[in-house]
């Protein structure tokens, strides 16, 4: 939990640090932290500079609440990202 909190403090200084929101998203995955991992993942596709474009600006602000809508729109997401560009390990880590 140390580490997420040293990660948060890094994500507020820069909030488009790719390395830092990628690296959120996998520790809030790897604590069953579903919906906060999904924030951070989106973030991470957001601000990425190759995927950018299919990632639509509402849904950074969708509710956190866990929704399997959102989990899909994720998995869709990522999906397409992975066909973008299927030589980014990034992608295949999320």
């Amino acid at each position: 939990m140390q580490a997420i909190a040293a990660m948060m403090r890094a994500q507020e200084a820069d909030p488009s640090n790719l390395e830092v929101l990628l690296a959120l998203g996998v520790s809030h995955t790897n604590e069953l932290e579903q919906t906060t991992a999904l924030k951070y993942l989106y973030g991470w596709l957001r601000n990425h500079p190759k995927y950018a474009t299919i990632a639509p600006p509402e849904l950074a602000d969708v509710n956190t609440s866990p929704c399997q809508c959102i989990n899909q729109i994720g998995r869709i997401l990522f999906t397409e990202a992975s066909q973008m560009n299927p030589e980014d390990a990034d992608v295949h880590i999320v």
